[in-house]
């Protein structure tokens, strides 16, 4: 029960820093690909462009769950999947500028990277790292408490599973499979 009140204690204190480590990573990961398609990609075709940007989106979409999944699992060392998608997403931004991008979009996809390195470098998600190996940990030594061997169902039994059918004249379904066997005398 302990595991599980601190499991709840983690999601309250620290869901927020956590979802908003993701949708940095979302709107980075867009942002980035909207702009490396404008800036990089201006001479290719449209349908290159969408193929492009839909397998770049499913690559960091996977390596962005991944990490998330191991970080919640406790296991921080996968945070630095997250950051090299945000410095990615950073050097993608910050090299855009030589093709002269939309204004709007390159100041979008710097300031989500930069924001998303902040998050993940924050002592609050350090804290998150923290706090979530702790628990992975609580949860691998709990089952090493136990000091008793489990005995076996047959030796913890104390009655047997049917009455004695020779003084009660009841009979249970051994028995009559029993006696519907053919005698070979």
């Amino acid at each position: 029960m302990l595991i599980l009140e601190s499991a709840i204690e983690f999601r309250k204190r620290h869901f927020s820093i956590f979802a908003s480590s993701i949708f940095l990573g979302i709107f980075s990961s867009v942002s980035a690909l909207a702009l490396a398609i404008t800036s990089y990609f201006v001479t290719a075709d449209t349908d290159l462009g969408l193929k492009i940007a839909f397998a770049g989106l499913m690559v960091t979409t996977l390596i962005q769950t991944i990490s998330g999944f191991n970080i919640l699992c406790g296991r921080p060392r996968y945070v630095f999947g997250i950051a090299l998608l945000f410095y990615f997403h950073l050097l993608v931004s910050v090299f855009a500028i030589a093709y002269n991008p939309p204004p709007g979009l390159y100041f979008f996809a710097l300031t989500t990277s930069l924001a998303g390195l902040f998050c993940v470098n924050s002592k609050r998600y350090r804290a998150m790292l923290r706090a979530a190996e702790k628990i992975r940990l609580e949860k691998s030594v709990e089952p090493q408490r136990q000091t008793q061997p489990n005995p076996s169902p047959i030796a913890r039994r104390k009655r047997p599973l049917w009455p004695n059918n020779s003084e009660s004249g009841v009979i249970t379904p051994l028995t009559a499979a029993i006696a519907a066997l053919p005698s070979w005398s």
